[in-house]
């Protein structure tokens, strides 16, 4: 059974350029969490953002994975010290969409046509994630699985 004494979620967000001072403070800030899995959810843009968090967290982290551009990357692997990692796990959600809103009203907005405020679409959602079976002892990955479920995408593994 997990709790807070064994689990750690978190998250790292950037909204900059220069991402040094986020990745020391990152670092630093996740050296001293003591528990048995940690999850560091990777709220950056840019793929290389993503990658290089899970480098610096290799060995480290159970699991990093990437969340925010709402599109499911095929790249899961387990890095070479032991933590899972995935770009991005993708979104809950309608995939016919943009993004999960509605399309027509979400093109319209791009254009600066007659619109409102975004709201979600209304067709079958897919869920996607990830899997992680890790080693109990030392909480490193030794599996990592991504799956969708339902709606318009397809599991390709």
């Amino acid at each position: 059974f997990l709790d807070q004494n064994h689990l750690c979620v978190t998250d790292t967000e950037a909204k900059k350029q220069d991402l040094s001072g986020e990745l020391v403070a990152a670092e630093e800030k996740y050296q001293t969490i003591n528990k048995e899995l940690k999850i560091i959810q990777n709220k950056m843009m840019l793929a290389s953002e993503k990658m290089a968090m899970g480098h610096i967290f290799d060995g480290y982290a159970t699991l990093v994975v990437g969340t925010h551009t709402h599109v499911p990357t095929n790249d899961g692997r387990v890095l070479n010290k032991g933590t899972a990692y995935l770009t991005d796990a993708g979104m809950c959600g309608d995939y016919n969409s943009v993004i999960g809103m509605n399309t027509q009203n979400s093109l319209n907005r791009f254009f600066k046509r007659d619109s409102s405020k975004h709201y979600p679409a209304e067709g079958e959602a897919s869920l996607c994630g990830v899997m992680v079976e890790a080693n109990p002892k030392n909480g490193l990955a030794k599996k990592i699985i991504s799956f969708i479920f339902g709606g318009e995408l397809i599991n390709i593994n």
